[in-house]
């Protein structure tokens, strides 16, 4: 078993196997890049914002690392906002943390995943990333794309990165990273 040494997570490496990401979210290193990427504009999520039904170490995560204040895509993230029930969602319990242009950015309280939930769908929930800290962190290199001068090396570049840091994000149809990814390219 090894500690986050920024919020004590603790993790076990053998899990890490089946989901790359989750060793390496909580390494100082991968916290210390996030905080790069947003340049400052992260901002702790207070303590009372904090929904009960979130793991500890998310929640640690949250208070000492928190969530962006301005970003590419103008969604809003809740740093105040009292925490409301979860929404049930094709059986998972969310807990909304964001919004995306009407759509919930939500953490599932058992996985830590984080997801959009597409209101008026069939199948509402499309994944983002398969945690939080590494959500921020894709988003923080989309959003570092987004003022950048772009070229295909550089999106080939960031693709592979994220396919290696989070393989089930970057799945065909599974998430609008790939999409994103093609429509920058162009």
């Amino acid at each position: 078993m090894n500690a986050c040494a920024e919020c004590g997570f603790v993790y076990n490496l053998a899990s890490a196997a089946d989901v790359p990401s989750l060793a390496r979210e909580h390494e100082p290193d991968l916290i210390a890049e996030i905080r790069e990427l947003w340049r400052g504009t992260l901002r702790p999520v207070r303590p009372e914002s904090l929904h009960p039904a979130l793991r500890d170490q998310l929640r640690d995560f949250l208070a000492t690392v928190g969530l962006p204040q301005e970003n590419c895509w103008d969604a809003t993230f809740f740093h105040d906002r009292p925490p409301r029930e979860p929404l049930q969602v094709e059986g998972r319990g969310l807990v909304v943390v964001g919004d995306d242009h009407g759509m919930p950015v939500a953490v599932d309280t058992a996985e830590g995943s984080v997801w959009s939930v597409v209101p008026g769908v069939p199948r509402p929930l499309r994944l983002l990333n398969s945690s939080l800290p590494v959500f921020l962190y894709a988003f923080g290199r989309v959003d570092a794309l987004s003022r950048a001068v772009v070229d295909s090396r550089l999106v080939e570049g960031l693709r592979n990165e994220l396919a290696a840091l989070d393989p089930p994000s970057m799945a065909a149809g599974a998430t609008q990273w790939p999409d994103y990814l093609d429509e920058v390219a162009g």
